[in-house]
């Protein structure tokens, strides 16, 4: 289930009100704008995690890295578009395969606290009705989703 809130999701990393964010990534090793680059720009570790991921391009697409921030702070690249560029780069069957695999991952503990951006609705183009609904088919814990101002 969402619960939407107001607010910067990585503020919310940095001061605990989560530890769990997860973002979505092309597969290009690229991550030049949204929230990718703040993060990357802030965290250069999931940068370095992506470039040491498969080379294999198109084996990366609906999978996810789990990047340790600190030992009880995590980044998730979540590879949702093959691309980058205008227009819908978002590959929704990846979204479902990474909130399956986000799924799993909760589920190994209670302590995890998910809060993510509208992966894939922003520079990815996608429809946040679509991937909303993905969400909650797949995800069955709570998770906030931080919505920008």
């Amino acid at each position: 289930m969402i619960i939407y809130k107001q607010g910067d999701v990585i503020k919310a990393l940095e001061n605990g009100e989560i530890n769990l964010l997860p973002h979505g990534c092309n597969c290009r090793k690229v991550m030049g704008s949204g929230i990718a680059k703040s993060l990357a720009t802030k965290y250069p570790k999931i940068l370095e995690y992506d470039r040491n991921f498969p080379p294999i391009l198109e084996a990366r697409l609906g999978r996810i890295v789990k990047v340790p921030i600190d030992k009880e702070k995590f980044i998730i690249n979540c590879y949702t578009q093959l691309n980058y560029g205008a227009g819908l780069q978002v590959d929704y069957n990846a979204i479902e395969k990474c909130m399956k695999a986000l799924n799993n991952l909760l589920n190994l503990s209670d302590k995890y606290v998910l809060g993510m951006p509208q992966i894939g609705a922003g520079r990815g183009g996608g429809d946040w009705k679509k991937i909303e609904t993905i969400i909650n088919n797949e995800i069955e814990r709570e998770i906030y989703v931080f919505i920008y101002k």
